[in-house]
């Protein structure tokens, strides 16, 4: 059988398509939570945070391997939140859990409704998307374009 240059052509895009979407997409379990620990801080680039939660100075998040994480939330009067006993899980759905997370800028769901005080203690959990690129950016709230992005290692 001989192939005509197009269909070369078709096939080679196939494959790279086909290649270009499995690297894309959500890895399995055990690498995605390979690839998630690190350490996170916080962008906020909606209008600025501090016209939402006028406290609010920066957050960072640090995921270990293990499952174990610690959520640090700096405000503006020099009251700081650190967690303690906080958790994280990926089982390969694409979306990483934290629980308790603290919306430290009040950007989160339900958590955007009950404007926390800085001092609160976080009262749930929460089912974040992750994307997946070279470094892995954690959506806080995507429709304002809120994300934890990896700065490196654990810290």
């Amino acid at each position: 059988m001989r192939l005509t240059r197009n269909a070369i052509v078709t096939v080679i895009a196939l494959l790279a398509c086909g290649l270009a979407i499995s690297a894309c997409g959500a890895p399995n379990a055990e690498e995605g939570r390979s690839r998630l620990v690190g350490t996170y801080v916080l962008a906020d680039r909606r209008v600025p945070a501090s016209e939402i939660n006028p406290g609010y100075r920066s957050a960072s998040l640090v995921l270990m391997p293990g499952g174990a994480a610690r959520q640090i939330c700096e405000f503006k009067n020099g009251v700081n939140y650190e967690s303690s006993g906080m958790t994280w899980k990926y089982t390969g759905d694409g979306n990483v859990t934290l629980t308790p997370l603290k919306d430290c800028s009040w950007v989160w769901g339900p958590l955007l409704e009950l404007r926390e005080a800085p001092s609160e203690a976080p009262r749930m959990g929460a089912s974040l998307i992750v994307e997946w690129s070279r470094n892995p950016v954690i959506l806080m709230d995507p429709d304002v374009n809120a994300f934890y992005e990896w700065q490196g290692p654990p810290k």
